[in-house]
């Protein structure tokens, strides 16, 4: 499995806002832009993505994907879908994926906000824990 790689900062970094420290100085990495529409996501580690927008990794409303073999944990966002938002005619499929401790702190979906999605959402052989939504649907409000 591979992992979403990150660039670092030290750019007003303080005890505050770091992800990590080494040798007195802070960090903080640098999110990785979301997913787009019609994205695969295959064989990824993606973790503490936080957002203020809908779904902190990906916000679909259109097109055919796969989310396949990957992991998610700890992500976030402030609205809807802590790690997805669907919507329209977007026709995700997700498999074989673990979903651990994500959630949306002042909406609904904890991992799956797809309450606007005219396709199926399909979901296959994948593990939810630990998730939670301020709202309702602490893995998924549909």
């Amino acid at each position: 499995m591979t992992s979403i790689s990150n660039e670092v900062t030290t750019d007003g970094v303080d005890s505050s806002n770091a992800d990590f420290v080494v040798n007195g100085t802070y960090y903080q990495l640098v999110r990785p832009a979301r997913y787009t529409a019609g994205s695969d996501i295959r064989n990824k580690y993606i973790a503490n993505a936080n957002s203020s927008d809908d779904g902190s990794v990906m916000y679909s409303n259109a097109g055919s994907f796969g989310i396949n073999a990957s992991k998610f944990v700890n992500n976030s966002s402030s609205s809807k879908g802590g790690v997805f938002y669907f919507d329209g005619t977007a026709t995700p499929t997700i498999e074989n994926s673990i979903f651990t401790g994500n959630s949306s702190t002042n909406g609904n979906g904890g991992v799956i906000y797809a309450s606007g999605l005219s396709q199926t959402l399909i979901i296959r052989n994948s593990e939810f824990r630990a998730n939670s939504a301020l709202g309702q649907g602490g893995v998924l409000y549909y």
